[in-house]
């Protein structure tokens, strides 16, 4: 009789069997995927060798914890395989390898050289995959369906970008935990000649307060603020629309993985230029985010965790290093293209381009922004 080890081992062996088969199936024309789907082939080879060198002892109590090791590394791949990768490799839509071309195109003029090939899959919203097998160069974007129809989303492509420059560059995480340790540190020595119960009440309360800012959520303030980097106001007016659409209360600090949408508005709004600031549409959206934040109470725990000066402080320490990190990351400084600009006739537009002309054409001629995009989508690079 076999043991639950040899049962599983087989188990495995036929689900990697099933996904090689699938992956064969996959269109190499043109050599799409090429990259990703010989590293692939490749590491499904290795792990069918593995299990093949597990067999003989899978049932010998000796080895149990190595078999064990190796079952789980093994299923713990063919899972990401089969959830990140499969539906984009097997059956892209037109309309997936189209982005593909355009989002590689993206990366590589902002510097994120490091991309090989991608992956792009409609699967309900934004969002990346980053890592295979300890290298960023083969992500998986996953993207809503008709992503190009949601153009106040389209800024969103920078903040899964900047997921993997956050990972990539380890230095981006230790500048944002110092400001927080300075920050608090800073309020813990300003406390004032008080009771002893007084100063521990308050000194738990900042210590709550610094603990907020985990690798997660300072992940995806710094992903926020890699998008304010690279597209300006364009980014920022998608934040106010990401913070409005969903409902929420802007002072939440009970999501597991994200900042509240006061602060990562907030922290965006900080590091516009002042041409950006004084732009009449940035304007007027900072003024009715004002208007719908004061709609809410933000309370104490909220201006302790997630107070101006914390979110300048981190913000700057971001901007100061990012450039140091990735020369080539090109900032935006400059507001929204004129109007008559984001109308001048080209052959073709990168996408950042795109976003900058779109936003323009949104805010000041909305009634001739399907004609603009319509004509600027085929044009896309």
């Amino acid at each position: 009789m076999s043991s639950y080890r040899a049962l599983k081992a087989k188990e495995v062996e036929l689900t990697l069997l099933g996904l090689q088969e699938r992956l064969a199936g996959c269109p190499r024309e043109n050599g799409t995927h090429a990259i990703i789907l010989a590293r692939l082939d490749a590491m499904l080879i290795r792990f069918a060798a593995e299990l093949e060198s597990i067999k003989p002892v899978a049932e010998e109590p000796a080895f149990q914890s190595a078999v064990d090791f190796t079952l789980g590394r093994i299923i713990a791949f063919l899972s990401v395989l089969d959830t990140q990768f499969i539906r984009g490799l097997v059956n892209p839509s037109d309309e997936e390898l189209y982005l593909r071309s355009v989002f590689l195109g993206c990366a590589r003029r902002l510097g994120l050289d490091w991309f090989e090939d991608m992956v792009v899959q409609s699967s309900g919203s934004l969002g990346i995959y980053t890592r295979l097998d300890r290298s960023f160069g083969t992500p998986v974007l996953h993207v809503p369906p008709s992503l190009l129809d949601r153009f106040l989303s389209l800024p969103g492509v920078y903040h899964e970008f900047g997921h993997s420059v956050f990972e990539k560059f380890p230095r981006l995480l230790a500048a944002m935990q110092q400001q927080v340790r300075e920050h608090f540190d800073e309020l813990r020595r300003g406390i004032g000649p008080v009771q002893q119960e007084q100063r521990e009440a308050q000194m738990r309360h900042l210590q709550a307060a610094e603990m907020f800012w985990n690798e997660r959520r300072l992940g995806e303030i710094f992903c926020d603020l890699f998008g304010q980097f690279v597209s300006g106001s364009a980014n920022f007016i998608s934040m106010i629309d990401l913070a409005l659409a969903d409902g929420l209360p802007p002072y939440d600090l009970l999501d597991p993985d994200y900042p509240p949408n006061a602060a990562r508005v907030q922290i965006c709004a900080v590091m516009l230029s002042g041409e950006q600031t004084n732009e009449p549409l940035v304007s007027r959206l900072l003024d009715e985010w004002s208007e719908f934040t004061t709609q809410h109470n933000d309370g104490p725990s909220y201006r302790d965790t997630c107070s101006e000066a914390l979110l300048r402080r981190i913000a700057l320490a971001v901007f100061d290093l990012l450039p140091v990190e990735m020369p080539n990351l090109p900032r935006t400084r400059e507001p929204l293209p004129d109007v008559q600009v984001a109308f001048t006739p080209v052959e073709s537009l990168s996408f950042e381009e795109a976003v900058q002309r779109g936003f323009a054409v949104f805010a000041w001629n909305r009634e001739n922004f399907d004609s603009w995009w319509s004509d600027a989508r085929p044009r896309l690079r």
